[in-house]
């Protein structure tokens, strides 16, 4: 598995490493997971979604959601 904010390599048991979104993410270093927890959204990809009112293309970080 790679670290998202560097491209290198980790391993499951890197000490440093953090959930976001139900999802675990790992890092090379403190540095790199303290870059990741300050702006997540620069590192993962947000899945693309559809509005179903209009049938825009929208992302999870989208100011206007809700969950049913």
């Amino acid at each position: 598995m790679k670290d998202p904010v560097c491209g290198m390599d980790v391993t499951e048991e890197s000490k440093h490493h953090v959930d976001h979104g139900g999802k675990t993410y790992r890092f090379c270093s403190e540095s790199c997971l303290q870059k990741f927890e300050a702006d997540p959204a620069q590192y993962v990809q947000s899945e693309a979604l559809t509005d179903p009112v209009c049938g825009m293309t929208v992302t999870e970080a989208s100011e206007h959601n809700t969950e049913h």
